[in-house]
């Protein structure tokens, strides 16, 4: 197969990986909204389970399931009455895997497009000469990046656990994860170590996958770690936030000084 024919084949990947990735993210929150507004009422669980089946010889508790999507009313007597009925609890169920399913098959289908794409007839890659400005801008543009994507995904992250569940909470990120990495990877091959091939450099891809989505984990790992010790947002958590893009830098300037050629 011709070189042309292969990159075309794989921008199809591409095309077909992002439509998945974000169409399966979205459906994957409305799924599991709608699946939460089959539950009783967080607020009046009780009253819920007492509308719906009478009063008990007690009070009501609820367990409730994000997967399959399920809520049973237990009595204080023993007696287990599923609240949501069990044909949307498979409905429901059914639709959400169908919808997470979309999501990896587009994460595989760009990692298949983008990362194993051939970038150029020659498969070696000249390195750039080391300058300092470059490397400054490289590490300030990464640490941009990664500090806005944090917040996107936090405040995604929150909105998804407050209205549809952890499920969704997981998912609904990942599309500015995978963007964060392309954008890294721009950069890299801009005014990074991938300069020296420019468009053509598949190394940069990597590289800004293990900067750009790598570093945006870690700097969300570390909000939420941040977070829970100080007990929510305040004075602290504002000081960390500089802080949390410092890996993803601190390794961009490592990627310069070990793939750069010294004058």
């Amino acid at each position: 197969m011709r070189l042309a024919e292969v990159r075309r084949a794989a921008s199809m990947k591409l095309g077909m990986g992002w439509a998945l990735l974000i169409a399966g993210s979205v459906g994957t929150l409305v799924t599991a909204w709608a699946g939460e507004s089959l539950k009783p009422h967080w607020f009046d669980p009780d009253e819920a389970c007492v509308d719906r089946f009478g009063p008990a010889s007690g009070t009501y508790t609820i367990e409730t399931s994000y997967f399959p999507v399920r809520a049973t009313c237990v009595s204080d007597g023993g007696a287990r009455l599923e609240f949501v009925d069990p044909g949307d609890t498979v409905i429901a169920s059914s639709i959400l895997a169908a919808m997470v399913l979309a999501v990896l098959a587009g994460l595989v289908l760009i990692g298949l497009g983008w990362l194993r794409r051939p970038a150029g007839p020659s498969t070696v890659e000249p390195a750039a000469p080391y300058e300092g400005g470059k490397v400054a801008t490289h590490a300030v543009l990464i640490w941009f990046i990664v500090l806005v994507f944090t917040g996107v995904v936090a405040l995604l992250v929150a909105c998804a656990l407050f209205v549809a569940g952890p499920i969704a909470g997981a998912v609904l990120p990942l599309p500015v994860l995978v963007l964060g990495g392309v954008l890294a990877a721009l950069v890299d091959r801009t005014v990074g170590p991938g300069r020296a091939l420019g468009r053509g450099s598949l190394r940069s891809r990597h590289r800004g996958l293990l900067v750009g989505t790598g570093g945006l984990l870690v700097a969300f790992a570390l909000l939420a770690g941040v977070w829970i010790w100080s007990d929510g947002p305040g004075f602290v958590l504002l000081l960390a936030l500089p802080l949390l893009p410092a890996p993803a830098a601190l390794t961009t300037i490592a990627q310069n000084s070990a793939l750069s050629v010294r004058g």
